[in-house]
């Protein structure tokens, strides 16, 4: 059933919205206006239309793991010209979808998330408009099991905290047509399903700077069977196209600027028909069972014509070819996202900008230059005769600093002590840890600082536990020209939190969210000076002009 277009109940409130939901009819017209913050997910049961209202795209901020769900009973709904956002956001995707059949979303936008865009399981008949996916942490959209998807999406910035694809099928059948760019991952991968029913789908891709374009990737007792698919596709990381486990699936493909196409897998790719063009001719690996396969190559006579991908207005895509002061893989690192130092990341260890900065500033302090990559580092055996303190959840440092002769990774936990083992994980807190005085060489902390309820007496406690001449090596999110002056979010003399500036939010590294107490400014390296902690702000080497305002930050104790 279509929603007519006369007007709707007009919803300007988040709390009004969470009303009208639960109580509106089946079928019922919602149009959202303004900007709307959800704290908590936003349930939909029965067939509802969300529109927007006359005036700008209204937005819903989802914080948290909030997200808007669509449940079975939603079947028939249709969301036209919203946007979601959720920044911080982590664990969920922002729009989930489960067995919510006959659905119609036209006209969103969902971006700026830490998690996944779309998730739609067993949602049959789904028809997708004009829906555009942007600066996602994980994957943009995935689909399991929805059978006659009708799709048109629009894809870039996707992966930027993992190797993510921009779009997954899992099972199902349907029409996909999918515009990529800046995608960590396969700008679309298609899986078998979990029953054994054959799922058929038709594809068109344009693909730009992806780890691959197309993945048919099957498993060997389950292979993917009669995807026909058409594929435009330039400066793929690893191919255009892979073909793994596969059967009978027939491909039109242009490739131009990388690698063509890869066949292989136990079960190989077989019975296919490939018609290729590419800018470079023998662009074709066949592996493992592929066989019995059809191929073409036709010369690259022309580059078809396509619409791009839209791209965020505040930032322009840029390369730079350098080597990796982490693991010193070399080759080009693309930016695929709007917040400079959490882009760039490194094909390899996955390692972004701000990790790489830290572990250049790491390498000029403590080694003087004489190793390019902290991996070298390692491997020359100085951390052997060193004591580390890494406190955190993870990161690409750790593999290398965790080689010290004596090493101490840990995490936060409100109300645990100092010291004390939960689940094998130590736990640390900044600013009282059980440690000895001068027990460290080194203490390394990567976007912590900022987190810390009251930062000076963390600096106060690592100036006590680093040897006399011992580093303090640190990131916080701080960028050339720095602001003059720290600025305290949250007042912290009691002992509740009170909030001075609205609430934010970054991602702990496992999953959860920490608030933000302090935005640091230049005033810092003072403050440090008074702790007995002389400290330098240190660009990013290499003299790139759009790298080099990122900072990482040396301290080194007085004797």
């Amino acid at each position: 059933m279509k929603p007519d277009r006369h007007p709707g109940v007009v919803v300007t409130d988040a709390d009004e919205l969470r009303r009208v939901v639960a109580g509106a009819a089946a079928h019922a017209v919602l149009e959202l206006a303004g900007s709307l913050m959800l704290t908590e997910s936003l349930r939909i049961e029965r067939p509802l239309h969300l529109r927007a209202a006359s005036g700008p795209r209204p937005v819903l901020s989802l914080s948290g793991d909030a997200c808007v769900m669509l449940a079975a009973g939603a079947g028939g709904s249709s969301l036209t010209g919203i946007a979601l956002t959720g920044r911080g956001h982590r664990a969920r995707p922002l729009l989930e979808m489960r067995s919510a059949a006959g659905c119609v979303l036209r006209d969103l936008l969902l971006t700026e998330g830490e998690g996944a865009g779309l998730d739609a399981g067993h949602c049959d008949g789904l028809v997708l408009r004009n829906v555009i996916l942007t600066e996602l942490g994980l994957q943009g959209a995935a689909f399991t099991a929805c059978a006659a998807l009708d799709a048109e999406l629009a894809l870039s910035g996707i992966g930027r905290r993992a190797r993510s694809a921009a779009v997954t099928l899992q099972g199902g059948s349907g029409v996909l047509r999918v515009r990529a760019a800046d995608v960590s991952g396969n700008a679309i991968a298609l899986q078998p399903g979990d029953d054994d029913k054959d799922a058929a789908h038709q594809v068109e891709l344009q693909a730009s700077q992806c780890f691959r374009g197309l993945a048919v990737m099957g498993q060997a007792e389950r292979v993917v069977k009669g995807t026909l698919a058409q594929v435009v596709a330039e400066e793929m990381e690893d191919c255009a196209v892979l073909l793994s486990n596969c059967r009978a699936v027939t491909l039109d493909l242009h490739a131009r600027k990388g690698a063509a196409l890869h066949m292989g897998g136990a079960a190989g790719a077989r019975e296919c028909r490939v018609t290729l063009r590419s800018d470079r001719p023998g662009q074709i690996v066949q592996r493992g069972g592929s066989g019995a396969n059809i191929v073409v190559e036709e010369p690259l006579s022309a580059w078809p014509a396509g619409e791009p991908p839209p791209r965020h207005a505040s930032w322009q895509a840029h390369s730079v070819e350098e080597t990796c002061h982490i693991c010193g893989w070399h080759g080009r690192f693309r930016r695929t996202h709007r917040l400079l130092r959490e882009t760039f990341a490194c094909p390899a260890c996955r390692a972004t900008l701000r990790y790489r900065a830290q572990a250049a500033a790491l390498l000029s302090a403590v080694a003087g230059g004489g190793h390019a990559t902290l991996k070298a580092l390692a491997e020359s055996g100085w951390f052997e005769g060193s004591a580390v303190f890494e406190p955190g959840q993870s990161g690409p440092l750790r593999p290398y600093l965790s080689r010290a002769g004596r090493y101490h990774a840990s995490v936060f936990r409100s109300g645990i002590p100092s010291g004390e083992m939960v689940n094998g994980v130590e736990c640390q807190d900044l600013t009282a840890t059980s440690f000895a005085d001068a027990s460290f060489d080194l203490v390394v902390t990567s976007d912590i600082m900022e987190h810390v309820r009251r930062p000076e007496r963390a600096w106060a406690e690592i100036r006590r536990i680093l040897k006399p001449g011992g580093f303090h090596v640190f990131s916080i999110p701080l960028m050339a020209p720095m602001p003059r002056r720290s600025v305290a979010r949250v007042d912290t003399t009691g002992d509740a939190d009170i909030h001075l500036l609205p609430p934010v939010y970054h991602g702990d590294g496992a999953g959860g969210l920490s608030l933000v107490y302090t935005d640091f400014g230049a005033d810092l390296l003072d403050k440090l000076a008074a702790h007995g902690l002389p400290t330098q702000a240190l660009p990013y080497p290499g003299g790139d002009p759009v790298c080099g305002p990122v900072l990482s930050f040396v301290s080194r104790r007085d004797p």
